[in-house]
């Protein structure tokens, strides 16, 4: 009975462990990142810009892996099976890379440190060396619509494209 106990135990540290790091894995060249929402969300936050649908995240807790060379592996880490596939695309002036997948886009540096990263963006491309341009979904009652605009990434604005 108390092996039983410790076994149960054991079981639900484990289970809540695992609910505890839910969030958004996504692959990016030889990077592996864990974006962590936290057991009740204390890792993240999300407001919107003004006067738009596009929404700014902020995570407290990042996981950031280099992988090994292609062919070699690690001993104890393998790819999760729901991991995102990226796209991604430098800036015209290379210094910023923007990473896209899903409905997010992902500023970051040449050095893969995240920067910035946006939700409810789709078909996402640069305009500039600091603005991107976006499908954004947008609230018409009981109909999919989606506008496209053009976002500064410097001052957050968020303007309809012309």
């Amino acid at each position: 009975m108390k092996r039983l106990f410790i076994v149960l135990m054991f079981f639900f540290v484990l289970v809540e462990s695992c609910l505890a790091n839910s969030g958004i894995k996504f692959m990016v060249d030889q990077y592996y990142f864990e974006l962590s929402y936290g057991k009740s969300y204390e890792f993240y936050k999300e407001e919107r810009l003004s006067d738009s649908h596009v929404w700014k995240l902020r995570f407290k807790s990042i996981l950031r892996i280099e992988l090994p060379p292609e062919g070699e592996e690690y001993v104890c880490f393998k790819i999760p099976k729901y991991t995102e596939k990226t796209k991604s695309e430098w800036n015209p002036s290379h210094t910023l890379l923007l990473v896209k997948f899903g409905e997010h886009a992902i500023i970051m540096t040449p050095r893969y440190h995240i920067l910035k990263c946006y939700r409810n963006t789709m078909n996402v491309t640069w305009k500039t060396d600091r603005e991107f341009i976006a499908d954004v979904e947008t609230s018409v009652p009981q109909l999919y619509s989606a506008e496209c605009f053009i976002i500064n990434i410097e001052d957050e604005t968020v303007n309809p494209k012309e």
